[in-house]
């Protein structure tokens, strides 16, 4: 069986939201194993998304070391490619195929169809397995940033909390200056945002 470690920094750090794009899968089966990852990419927050009523996660394609708090889903090619389509909302019904041959070979492809996150980008190799995240194709700058709800963002804490052991603090200072967030939610409303996602 082929394995993609799938790097993820939105709300997919929360496991229970993950498990909800395995169960679409053809193979359902969980994660063989997870782990924290830290990103050389910025975070920011742009578009806005029906299904959460703001804006969600993308990293920019410049690098800044330690950037973003991530991490990793140890799963099968299969079930990697069917999320990809997924978070694209493109169906794998076969209409559209992905090729991560590119993304193997020179370290980051975009699927010539259209979706926020058609970049594959390959992060790392661990014991010869790819780690690969996908972002937005865009340029940097070129989006205007939205905040976004705090629906969403509650999915970004609680993968923050189990996956980096943050406290509530910590999340508060990794989470103020990303754009989508900085000028845009004010202290308090992101203190009360991230606290409330303690239950």
């Amino acid at each position: 069986m082929d394995l993609v470690w799938y790097a993820c920094y939105g709300s997919n750090l929360d496991a229970d939201r993950f498990m909800e794009y395995i169960r679409d899968c053809t193979d359902r089966s969980p994660p063989m194993t997870s782990e924290p990852l830290v990103i050389d990419h910025r975070m920011y927050f742009a578009k806005r998304s029906d299904r959460w009523k703001g804006g969600v996660a993308f990293i920019e394609r410049r690098e800044a070391r330690g950037a973003t708090l991530g991490k990793r889903y140890l799963v099968s090619r299969e079930q990697f490619e069917e999320v990809f389509l997924m978070e694209n909302k493109v169906s794998s019904d076969g209409a559209f195929g992905v090729d991560l041959s590119g993304t193997l070979e020179d370290g980051e492809d975009i699927m010539p169809w259209g979706g926020w996150y058609n970049r594959l980008v390959l992060l790392d190799r661990i014991e010869g397995t790819p780690v690969i995240t996908f972002t937005a194709s865009w340029d940097d700058g070129s989006e205007p940033c939205e905040p976004p709800s705090t629906d969403y963002l509650d999915r970004i804490v609680r993968g923050l909390r189990t996956t980096h052991s943050l406290t509530d603090r910590d999340i508060l200072e990794y989470l103020k200056g990303l754009g989508g967030i900085e000028g845009r939610i004010a202290g308090d409303h992101l203190a009360r945002m991230v606290g409330g996602s303690a239950g």
